[in-house]
Formats: C-alpha cells, sequence, structure tokens
C-alpha cells in the first residue's frame, strides 16, 4: 500500500508542475487584459456618452455588446485561473498527506 501512495505521489509532481506552470500562464494573462478591458471600458463609457448625446442609438448597442463580450472573456478567464488555483492546492494537500 505505501508503494502505491509512492507512485501516486511520483505521478502528482509532473502533473503538479504542469498545473503551476498554466496557473501562472492564465494569471499573466488575466492581469494583462483586465488592465485593457479598464481602459476599454474607460473607452467605452465616453464613446457612449457622446453616441448618446448624437442620439445614435445603434452605435450604443454596438458598444454594450462589445462591453458585455469584453466581460464575458475576462470572466471565463478568471474563472479558468480559479479552476487551476483548487486543482492546484488539491493536487498539494495529496503530496504532504
Amino acid at each position: 500500500m505505501i508503494i502505491l501512495k509512492w507512485i501516486g505521489r511520483l505521478l502528482a509532481i509532473p502533473v503538479l508542475l504542469l498545473i503551476s506552470l498554466a496557473w501562472l500562464v492564465v494569471k499573466a494573462i488575466t492581469a494583462l487584459y483586465g488592465l485593457c478591458y479598464g481602459l476599454l471600458g474607460i473607452g467605452i463609457v465616453v464613446a457612449m456618452l457622446l453616441f448618446l448625446a448624437y442620439q445614435e442609438w445603434a452605435n450604443v448597442i454596438a458598444l454594450i455588446v462589445i462591453a458585455v463580450a469584453a466581460f464575458a472573456i475576462l470572466f471565463a478567464g478568471t474563472f479558468i485561473q480559479v479552476m487551476l488555483e483548487e486543482a492546484n492546492s488539491g493536487l498539494r494537500r495529496l503530496l504532504k498527506a
């Protein structure tokens, strides 16, 4: 039984390294995209106010769709980041046990 635990731990170490690397990449991309999303959000709000002043409703709707799509992409990236972090902590607990 102890040998099976050791084999399981040896197999979990490369998986832990791969998940940790993937988590770092996703975290960096999400942080960079979050910064860009903030700047994009400021530009969208300014453009939306301008289009509302000129009563160009089609452009306002297009900007709302762009803002929602950008938020959905950021949400998906953050969700993947959290799932990788949870998998990482689960594997660490498995190795410590």
